[in-house]
């Protein structure tokens, strides 16, 4: 599984129904989402607006649990729980495609909390 992340997104800090964010690449994404990578002919989208809540439980985890572990629970607030499973059961996931979209979802977050104090 070859897996192209977004570069906006990434160059700072199986069956017939897919999961919820997740679209072919012939379907249209809706508004209120964005690309974060694309991966075996599928795009995986976030909503581009994140939630204020969201964005404190990441720096509360990263204050009481640190980077790795506030990262983890981040990746599952953003993609939710059928993303994750998909990306959990790929056994042909690199590293570096792994880094990449790590780095993407805390891209994202992080500058949702810049929306949201207005910077």
């Amino acid at each position: 599984m070859a897996i192209e992340v977004n570069q906006d997104l990434a160059t700072t800090l199986g069956g017939s129904l897919l999961p919820e964010g997740v679209y072919q690449t012939t379907e249209e994404i809706p508004n209120d989402r964005v690309l974060l990578f694309t991966a075996d002919g599928l795009r995986y989208t976030v909503t581009k607006e994140i939630q204020p809540n969201v964005v404190f439980r990441y720096l509360r985890n990263l204050r009481k649990l640190g980077d790795t572990e506030a990262l983890a629970h981040l990746l599952h607030d953003v993609l939710g729980e059928d993303v994750m499973d998909v990306l959990a059961e790929n056994t042909q996931l690199t590293k570096e495609e792994f880094r990449a979209v790590m780095r993407a979802a805390q891209k994202h977050t992080m500058g949702a909390a810049q929306d949201l104090m207005g910077n």
